[in-house]
């Protein structure tokens, strides 16, 4: 049955540069006033906003505070020399679209976020889907498509600063990224072709293998790769597992029915031998209306929203294809719409969390965690809202100072919030200026933990000119 949830789109994107980084509340307790012991490396009159100044306690320092008391994320120094790809340089944070926010409370979240923009340059930047993946050395790698239609990949050390140039992998979207020991492995989707590709850092190609490829001169080739802005790609140390949203075509190019499909791959991205079928699970939910995958140890979780088969439900699925409905949600209608919306899958060393958001048995539309064993056995839901007058939605989920950070939208408000190990939040939601994927499926990205163990995502809001890095400190 066609699936039509809807469009993508690609808006114009180029080479970055860094930026200055962006205006975040200060910390509140140590004198940094001139001449004091904290000073000595910093503090009033260093040209950098520092702890507990703004621009009423420290005017020298203006440049660097918010009015309000607002202070940079304390990032060191400003870019000095990371590699430049061409992009007009902005040279600074958003000056117009970004006021900054209010200082922070001490011990609060927002106290320990730090973002990092990355220019683009006069161009702006899409947002249907930017992946990123943390490396070893404390930055990150992360995926965007401009509008010159090529997919750009850019490498950020831990402050932020390119550690290489931009390149640019042929291809309209990627659905899955994986950091390999050299390089970079990628999910590529061209019209209804999905291929995996794997890169060197320098962008040098060093395998590429055709997974699905749909229907070509008028002849139906079996399968083809839908344009939805989900898939997932995962390295297991040794093997790769593909999952994303595929179709079935007809003889004249028409979408017969929608589903997803795992590819199971050696390191060489042959399939996994000897006798196994290829791809080597079965098919999860169909419609597959969003796809997570991820592994704790050597176990490896595999869940998707499905509106119709094989039950409306948020479903676990084992690798000889039982599954194991976690939420019922029988809003699905079969025709690829669900009321439910699958936000993150966090391995954790007993099993896995899964957050979602649920109408189902609730005034609105709310934020829902379960945790599941190493095998899928899934234990209570807990609700973390219960607004009725209010629908969250674009759920986010981490790992986070022993237990999780979990993240929602209301109405383009944006929450965060600490969770402890059993998922029980050990304070208030806060509402944050940071912002990230705030809906389901076309426009929805994953945090991620970075090698040191802080939380963070990659994202774009104000000015479209320019990546903004989130690290939210551990």
């Amino acid at each position: 049955m066609p699936d039509n949830r809807g469009s993508w789109r690609f808006i114009a994107m180029v080479s970055l540069a860094i930026a200055a980084p962006m205006p975040i509340g200060c910390e509140a307790g140590d004198d940094l006033s001139v001449g004091s012991a904290a000073a000595k490396g910093g503090g009033c009159g260093n040209g950098r906003c520092g702890r507990g100044e703004s621009c009423a306690t420290c005017p020298s320092d203006c440049g660097g505070c918010t009015a309000d008391g607002g202070s940079v994320a304390d990032s060191g120094a400003p870019d000095t020399g990371a590699p430049d790809t061409g992009a007009a340089d902005a040279g600074s944070a958003d000056a117009g679209s970004d006021s900054g926010p209010a200082p922070c409370t001490p011990g609060s979240i927002a106290c320990n976020i730090d973002v990092r923009p990355v220019s683009v340059g006069s161009l702006t930047v899409g947002t249907s889907k930017i992946y990123a993946a943390p490396l070893d050395t404390g930055g990150l790698v992360t995926t965007w498509v401009g509008s010159d239609a090529a997919i750009h990949v850019t490498q950020l050390d831990a402050t932020g600063a390119r550690t290489a140039p931009d390149f640019s992998v042929p291809g309209q979207a990627v659905h899955g990224l994986a950091v390999v020991p050299d390089g970079y492995a990628m999910l590529i989707r061209t019209s209804f072709q999905m291929s995996f590709v794997k890169v060197s850092t320098s962008g040098a190609v060093l395998l590429e293998r055709v997974l699905v490829a749909g229907c070509v001169g008028g002849m139906s080739t079996g399968l083809g790769a839908l344009p939805s802005a989900t898939g997932r790609l995962l390295w297991t140390g040794t093997r790769y597992l593909a999952y994303f949203e595929i179709v079935s075509m007809t003889s004249t190019c028409g979408l017969s029915h929608s589903q997803d499909i795992i590819f199971y791959l050696e390191a060489d991205a042959s399939p996994v031998p000897p006798a196994d079928t290829w791809p080597q699970w079965p098919n999860g939910c169909s419609h597959s209306l969003d796809q997570e995958i991820d592994i704790s140890g050597t176990s490896v979780a595999k869940v998707c929203l499905s509106d119709c088969f094989p039950s409306k439900a948020i479903l676990y699925f084992s690798r000889g294809g039982s599954n194991t409905v976690l939420s019922p949600e029988p809003s699905g209608d079969c025709l690829g719409t669900s009321s439910a919306s699958l936000g993150s899958l966090v391995p954790v060393s007993d099993g896995f969390w899964v957050s979602y958001t649920s109408r189902e048995g609730r005034a609105s539309s709310d934020v829902g965690l379960i945790h599941m064993s190493l095998t899928g056995t899934p234990d209570s839901q807990i609700w973390l809202t219960g607004t009725a007058s209010a629908d969250e939605t674009g759920t986010h989920l981490a790992r986070y100072q022993g237990g999780l950070l979990a993240g929602w939208a209301v109405s383009g408000v944006y929450y965060l919030a600490r969770l402890d190990s059993a998922g029980s939040m050990t304070g208030a939601p806060e509402v944050v200026s940071v912002q990230f994927a705030g809906t389901a499926g076309a426009q929805r990205n994953n945090f991620f933990n970075y090698s040191n163990g802080d939380a963070g995502w990659v994202w774009a809001w104000g000015s479209m000119n320019e990546l903004k890095v989130v690290r939210v400190r551990n």
